[in-house]
């Protein structure tokens, strides 16, 4: 029989807002095949979630969402820009543990290590901890909301967790173990401020062999979690922290699943208050696909409608994570009939992704399965309440990509002064400005369009004149993009440093951390001996921006950058 007794009153009960979350997979490919990683975290994957590149975060936010939902998590790699961009978005940010230590590690996975996790959950976890996760102050970075620890370990830990005795011990094992390896290096990094909720993600299996809800979905599986995490010892495991007392803490239940609303609330939501009354669960994967087949039929509207509404009215459900963003070409079969979107034939960007180079194609709305006239991508802005896209912008220039020239600037006077004035913010920015007047700015930008027969270098000239709804600093600096992605930003300094003679690339230590801060050391130099117009000698190919400090780039390069103290000049 199952020991935990459940208190009264948990730490963490709810009070946050409704979890509205997307699932976050972006395959760059457009039929079956492999890839040799899966974090869309990294620095390398910005083409598709950064400003100047696809913008997915953005998309994500006009849909209505206020979470995203990974998977893959290389920890040796960098994440900081992902959670600095999800955060500038009003993102929150549920990472993710892969699978690599768990069944994939070779030697040493925690299949091998008779499901004892501890060590390799450790190790991953410090790793995280030190490529972004946390700031300066060794605090968490403020978008980063909840942790996976391992995503269904009900079908891996090991794949007869729910229908082999024995197996659901091993399952809670793992994950218990795996806690407490992550507490560990929290100690070891010895972190200040608040502390994120930490959870594993159940399948919405039915756990046969379990000793307690074994005739209900993912429940029975909750349950060995909370009593292991109670008696870990009765589980073979003896934690080195106190996994209990963290677990009443931090813990949030949560599970996948493609059925309707209307199961989840008898087989599910309806039970889970008597046996849970005090920790939060939240399901990190929602989308039903057969909702046509349903008797009566209900349509994707009605569904999320039903299932917000469960949210909205429970204390204990904190909401879902829609399945998914992009369609899965690369899984083929059913696995593509989830996806907001799919990809289509305009080309935003080339993305170098370990080792290999990937075409990052534009988005292209996928149609509602069930709802005649109607696109994914506005069935979950409804449920969502988001503000909605441009969908006729999806694929054509962007503003946030084309270069700041007359061909980019033809490109963006052609589709209107909502989006010219985007543009014309850019080039504002890019010559050490600020946009006060967001009013003032698209009237100016209205003056520009094709019809007016003006140009670029009309602008140019314009916005160089300092116009009352702009701001310019007479300390603006040459620096590195925060935009642009490290890639980019490295091999301009790579070309600045093989094709200047006389000029030293030699950087302190201290701004020789990133190619980011390097590249502020260097730019600013540059062009401190050598620049005069901000738009032609301070761009080395999109990697670098003459910022005001009072600009995000400003203030992220003002350890390292030198100001340039001379007047504006423009050559276009």
């Amino acid at each position: 029989m199952l020991r935990a007794v459940l208190p009264l009153l948990c730490l963490h009960l709810v009070g946050a807002r409704l979890m509205k979350a997307i699932s976050y997979g972006p395959v760059p490919l457009k039929a079956a095949g492999r890839i040799p990683q899966d974090d869309w975290m990294v620095e390398a994957a910005k083409p598709m979630w950064g400003p100047r590149g696809r913008d997915d975060l953005h998309v994500m936010k006009q849909l209505g969402a206020n979470t995203v939902r990974l998977y893959g998590n290389n920890p040796n790699q960098s994440h900081e820009g992902f959670l600095d961009e999800a955060h500038r978005q009003e993102l929150k940010v549920v990472a993710g543990m892969s699978d690599f230590p768990y069944i994939q590690m070779d030697p040493g996975r925690c299949i091998e290590t008779d499901y004892d996790c501890f060590n390799q959950s450790r190790d991953s976890y410090a790793l995280n901890l030190k490529t972004g996760f946390l700031t300066e102050y060794q605090e968490y970075h403020p978008a980063l909301a909840y942790f996976i620890l391992i995503n269904e370990p009900d079908l891996k830990m090991p794949s007869t967790s729910t229908t082999v005795a024995g197996g659901p011990e091993q399952m809670a094992r793992a994950v218990v173990s795996a806690f407490d390896g992550l507490l560990e290096a929290e100690k070891m990094a010895n972190i200040t401020g608040d502390l994120i909720n930490i959870t594993a993600t159940f399948s919405y299996a039915v756990c046969i062999v379990c000793e307690e809800l074994s005739y209900l979905p993912a429940l029975g599986q909750m349950a060995t979690l909370v009593d292991a995490m109670m008696n870990p010892e009765s589980y073979g495991y003896e934690p080195r922290n106190n996994v209990t007392e963290a677990f009443w803490s931090r813990w949030t239940h949560s599970f996948n699943t493609n059925n309707p609303a209307r199961d989840l609330k008898a087989q599910f939501f309806d039970r889970y208050p008597e046996h849970f009354p005090s920790t939060p669960v939240f399901v990190a994967e929602y989308h039903s696909v057969i909702l046509q087949y349903l008797t009566p039929v209900v349509t994707l509207q009605e569904d999320l409608a039903e299932v917000i509404d469960m949210a909205n009215t429970s204390d204990l459900f904190l909401g879902i994570s829609f399945f998914q963003y992009q369609v899965a070409y690369w899984k083929g079969g059913t696995e593509m009939d989830f996806g907001i979107f799919g990809l289509g034939n305009f080309l935003i960007a080339e993305m170098p992704y370990y080792g290999h180079t990937y075409d990052i194609w534009c988005l292209e709305p996928q149609v509602s399965h069930n709802t005649p006239g109607s696109t994914m991508p506005q069935v979950l802005t409804e449920a969502y309440d988001g503000p909605g896209l441009e969908y006729e912008y999806l694929c054509q220039p962007s503003p946030n990509v084309v270069p700041l020239s007359q061909d980019g600037f033809a490109a963006i006077a052609a589709q209107g002064a909502g989006r010219l004035g985007v543009f014309a913010r850019r080039v504002v920015e890019h010559l050490g400005g600020m946009v006060v007047s967001t009013t003032e700015l698209e009237a100016f930008a209205a003056q520009y369009v094709t019809d007016s027969g003006r140009t670029f270098a009309e602008m140019v000239s314009a916005i160089a004149q300092k116009p009352p709804w702009t701001s310019f600093s007479a300390q603006a600096a040459c620096v590195s993009d925060r935009a642009a992605d490290a890639g980019q930003v490295g091999a301009a300094i790579a070309w600045l440093c093989g094709h200047t003679p006389g000029f030293s690339c030699d950087v302190p230590d201290d701004c020789s951390q990133d190619a980011f801060s390097t590249g502020d050391w260097l730019f600013s130099r540059w062009y401190l001996r050598n620049g005069h117009d901000p738009l032609q000698d301070c761009s080395f190919g999109g990697a670098a921006i003459f910022a005001s400090p009072d600009t995000p780039a400003g203030r992220a390069a003002a350890a390292c950058a030198v100001v340039v103290p001379r007047r504006l000049e423009v050559m276009v």
